[in-house]
């Protein structure tokens, strides 16, 4: 295990439980009851998903690893294409949650549904295919090297508390859109 996937595999388990609730939304119909809170979880995934876990994973991660094989550099190359396409789903559901009648028209729900189908199969992706791959190849030093870089992305560029904000704007919302405990209960 190298902390610098282990970090970001992390990170997927937050944007999960934030999509886990957009993809309760899509299947019950739910959006024009929780307009708050989806105007909330599409300005998160803006701030958390675009402007921090994909930009290290790109500046960072994904160069690394290119600068290994021509196979990971694909392989990065290919998940950087998905990113654009998931950032611009993210970028439209914003848009949409601002805007009354894309609760009523069933807009809102057909991006929200989009963007929960393609992160599943991008995270699924990432972490049984890609992440694996560099971890085979990342040294200890290099998987150091990223640690701080990550570290130093964060501090320059978040609050200090952004990470812990996230983690329970997670919770949060997905106490207030499927009430307390939801998960726990279908264990």
């Amino acid at each position: 295990m190298r902390g610098s996937v282990t970090l970001l595999q992390y990170e997927h388990g937050i944007i999960r439980q934030v999509t886990d609730v957009l993809a309760e939304m899509v299947k019950k119909d739910s959006f024009s009851k929780h307009q708050k809170q989806t105007a909330k979880i599409a300005d998160f995934l803006y701030s958390y998903v675009s402007k921090y876990h994909h930009i290290k994973e790109e500046r960072f991660l994904f160069r690394t690893a290119a600068a290994m094989s021509s196979e990971l550099a694909t392989g990065a190359e290919e998940l950087k294409g998905d990113h654009k396409k998931v950032n611009a789903l993210i970028a439209r559901l914003r848009q949409l949650s601002k805007r009354k009648e894309a609760y009523e028209d069933g807009t809102l729900a057909h991006v929200a549904k989009d963007l929960v189908d393609r992160m599943t199969v991008h995270i699924r992706h990432e972490e049984d295919v890609f992440y694996p791959k560099v971890e085979d190849a990342l040294s200890m030093e290099q998987d150091a090297e990223l640690m701080a870089a990550y570290e130093e992305f964060s501090m320059s560029k978040f609050d200090a508390s952004f990470v812990r904000q996230s983690e329970d704007f997670a919770i949060k919302v997905q106490d207030e859109v499927l009430g307390p405990g939801y998960y726990k209960g279908i264990q």
